[in-house]
């Protein structure tokens, strides 16, 4: 972007009569990247219809990483009232055995059983056959108290299993909705993003070569590492981005032909093994936050509020990203009154 080659103050020369042309978004809260001192209406008009673009791209991508968050809810509230149903069977089971034999004790003393105790007592022979006797009568009693205190548990075991099992499949249903209305949101995103591209691409092809050099011009695309710049994984990716310049900007592109801002990182980390978030909103919560007094070489630079562009420092002022439409993967000044977040990942 060219608001990472000119100074902050620049910042409030964006035209914004070209709003009307473009989808409507909401304002971000940062300001708008500023087109070059001196840049004509028809790059001033490209620049915010190039920002707008990138951030319905982003809008895309964290409708997709949301969609992706609910169907893994969806399918753990599916799993989790898979098991709560079969935990509430087995209490159930639980409940009607223990009723059962609750029901057989209840059964044989309505048929005699304080006759049994008084049978007892007469036909004992002597007081030690007698306390044998009541010795045993006192092992049904305990063996029905017994009884019907499990069955008492169980009663309150499947309770609590049904209603474990009914919270989880709500859970499961509101996630599936959740996802079947983000499904919806997805299109309506990617419509909206593929609808500004188009008058993107109309007003690139629009300009003058002049104009075009104005738009594009600045960093550089054979940029190369001098001096140590230390190692680990966040150097490594640093690297592997660096062997992409020069390659062309594309909207939700991932590589390895053509980029978007995230995309870049996305596809340097996976060469790498290491799995990025996709959206640049999510690629600005990894790892931990950097003061700029202490940022160095393969630290993330996320832009705006919302955050809708980032790239890797590269040292000296300078990150390699994907800029914007119509233009290439390059190192370019940071302009480090847009930058909103610094991250490191690794040590």
């Amino acid at each position: 972007m060219w608001l990472l080659r000119f100074p902050h103050r620049l910042r409030a020369r964006v035209v914004i009569a070209t709003v009307a042309m473009a989808v409507a978004v909401p304002a971000p809260v940062a300001a708008d990247p500023a087109p070059p001192d001196g840049a004509s209406e028809a790059v001033s008009r490209l620049a915010a219809l190039s920002h707008q673009a990138e951030e319905l791209t982003e809008q895309w991508h964290n409708a997709r990483a949301d969609l992706d968050a609910r169907r893994s809810e969806s399918a753990i509230a599916v799993a989790a009232a898979s098991a709560a149903a079969d935990a509430a069977a087995r209490s159930r089971a639980d409940q009607t055995e223990f009723r059962g034999r609750v029901d057989r004790f209840i059964a044989a003393s309505l048929r005699g059983a304080a006759a049994y105790e008084l049978a007892a007592v007469l036909g004992s022979e002597s007081p030690g056959d007698l306390l044998d006797r009541m010795e045993a009568l006192d092992l049904v009693a305990a063996d029905n108290d017994a009884a019907l205190r499990a069955l008492r548990a169980a009663v309150q075991d499947a309770q609590a299993a049904e209603r474990a099992a009914r919270d989880a499949q709500e859970r499961a249903a509101s996630a599936q909705r959740a996802a079947e209305r983000l499904t919806a949101e997805i299109e309506r995103r990617r419509r909206d993003m593929d609808t500004q591209i188009v008058v993107m691409r109309d007003e690139l092809a629009r300009l003058t070569p002049q104009d075009r050099e104005s738009y594009v011009g600045g960093g550089q695309t054979d940029f190369v590492l001098t001096g140590p710049v230390g190692g680990g994984v966040a150097v490594e990716a640093m690297r592997r981005a660096l062997t992409q310049q020069g390659k062309p900007y594309l909207w939700a592109a991932e590589g390895p032909a053509s980029y978007d801002c995230s995309g870049l990182l996305y596809w340097a980390y996976g060469q790498l093994g290491v799995a990025l978030p996709r959206p640049s909103r999510d690629q600005a919560t990894v790892g931990r936050a950097v003061p700029r007094e202490q940022v160095r070489p393969g630290d993330l630079l996320a832009f705006y509020r919302p955050v809708s562009h980032i790239g890797i420092y590269v040292g000296e002022g300078r990150l390699v990203h994907a800029p914007q439409g119509g233009d290439v993967v390059k190192v370019s000044t940071v302009d480090w009154g847009d930058v909103t977040a610094i991250r490191r990942i690794g040590s």
